[in-house]
């Protein structure tokens, strides 16, 4: 199957370790193309973004709606074969829940910043507030087998992704590149395939902010816990960090905590 597997090379001679970024549910390698990789690029990292199978220009879309976490897993580490030095990793929402499961199979990466990542537990909770938060939505969702419902209201896209504050023109633009996404794999973070977090090697950073409407403090805080990592809470972002209007704030202190880390 052919993914899409974007590369945009350092801008400085910097040599520091390559950096992979992997997407959440409805999106693909284009948004983190929109900020955070320019930014990092020009620190002198080789950056390079993953479309899951099914996701923006990779092959599999007809198979979308049955595709699981595991053959998202596979996708993964199709790409860090494919760079060939081991990679600091991104994980956005469900893209930071597939690179824990990478993480407890091969703990030999440089470093994990889970960006708003699904915690090891899963996303329960969050289902559970969807179901209350936009009955209509998450009922046409289960009857359709899809979570498209969902991306196709101008208003759940500004709640779920972004801050109460964005512009209807950035709300439009985000949610007129989200696509529908697998229902399998929802189910796999909802009940079916949740992990046991343990301390690793791997430095890890988990991000959270106050506003997510799909993922909890008390969950995402015993996830970093369990794994060792550092964690930290913003309170003026969306769950879409990288996206937010208040970005550069998200790519500073990652910036910051990789340079304390010798990264």
């Amino acid at each position: 199957m052919k993914l899409e597997f974007i590369y945009h090379p350092a801008k400085t001679g910097l040599q520091l370790h390559p950096m992979l970024f992997v997407h959440g549910m409805s999106h693909a390698a284009w948004c983190w193309e929109e900020e955070f990789i320019p930014y990092f690029t020009a620190l002198g990292y080789d950056c390079y973004a993953l479309s899951l199978r099914g996701h923006g220009a990779s092959e599999g879309a007809e198979l979308l709606r049955w595709s699981s976490i595991k053959e998202y897993e596979q996708d993964v580490e199709w790409a860090i074969r494919k760079i060939g030095k081991l990679p600091i990793v991104f994980g956005h929402s469900m893209g930071g829940f597939i690179l824990q499961k990478y993480i407890l199979k091969h703990d030999i990466l440089p470093a994990y910043i889970g960006v708003a990542a699904v915690p090891n537990t899963g996303m329960l909770r969050g289902a559970m507030n969807l179901l209350l938060s936009y009955p209509w939505a998450f009922l046409m969702g289960n009857l359709t087998l899809s979570t498209l419902p969902f991306v196709q209201s101008e208003a759940i896209v500004r709640d779920m992704c972004l801050t109460p504050g964005a512009s209807t023109e950035k709300v439009r633009e985000v949610q007129s590149r989200l696509q529908g996404e697998s229902y399998r794999a929802f189910l796999d973070m909802v009940l079916l395939n949740h992990h046991a977090a343990r301390k690793v090697d791997t430095p890890m950073l988990h991000l959270h902010t106050t506003l997510d409407k799909v993922l909890f403090e008390p969950e995402m805080r015993a996830c970093a816990e369990k794994f060792g990592a550092d964690y930290h809470q913003f309170s003026n972002v969306g769950h879409d960090m990288f996206l937010d209007d208040n970005w550069r704030e998200v790519a500073d202190y990652i910036s910051a905590w990789l340079t304390k880390k010798g990264l």
